[in-house]
């Protein structure tokens, strides 16, 4: 059984209409938001469709970020994670997007759906 705080619940689950990105565990099959899509300039046809797929969009020099994430996922006790990486678009360019996820996580602590919000960082908008 999977419980949520009733801040988790007013707060994040029903902050928006349709979360950027949904992840599903065990498989790690990812799916976007066509706003999301827009954002990384993709095609829904050529968006990766597992989360190791996703991972390949971050900047070599955010890899360290991806170890942090995958620690978080499956040896914290957390649902709320926030992180800013670079990430390739499909027009050739790096941005900075900032992931505010809510991981669903089973009784034994294991994730079971992650939703994820994107935003452009404020990064993204100085350089």
């Amino acid at each position: 059984m999977i419980k949520f705080s009733e801040w988790e619940q007013k707060n994040f689950i029903n902050s928006s209409s349709k979360p950027a990105l949904t992840v599903l565990f065990p498989s790690r099959e990812i799916y976007f938001s066509n706003e999301f899509l827009n954002i990384l300039k993709l095609e829904s046809s050529s968006a990766p469709k597992t989360l190791d797929q996703y991972y390949e969009l971050c900047h070599p020099s955010d890899h360290e970020k991806i170890k942090i994430f995958e620690d978080f996922l499956y040896k914290s006790h957390e649902n709320f994670f926030s992180l800013t990486r670079k990430l390739y678009c499909g027009d050739g360019v790096y941005r900075n997007l900032r992931i505010d996820s809510f991981i669903m996580r089973d009784e034994k602590n294991k994730p079971v759906k992650l939703f994820g919000n994107e935003i452009l960082s404020l990064n993204a908008w100085l350089s």
